[in-house]
């Protein structure tokens, strides 16, 4: 997955001691790679040629735009 955009926000989180406070929240967003012609992507094209996903987090610098992500779903326990 390519991140093609990050967007912030403000919002609340959950203090440690409980109480709620303002903070930023940078939402990211991915698409699925395509153009690309390495033998791995090829591969990914002909069983997912397309996808999205929208993340929020609380760290602006967890991920960075124009980059490669590999996504792993498993079925959790």
């Amino acid at each position: 997955m390519v991140c093609q955009k990050r967007t912030e926000q403000l919002s609340q989180r959950k203090n440690v001691d409980g109480s709620w406070g303002p903070c930023k929240l940078y939402s990211f967003e991915f698409s699925a790679v395509y153009g690309d012609d390495t033998p791995e992507n090829k591969l990914f094209w002909e069983s997912t040629p397309s996808g999205k996903l929208e993340l929020s987090v609380v760290k602006m610098d967890v991920f960075e735009v124009g980059k490669a992500y590999y996504l792993d779903l498993e079925v959790a326990p």
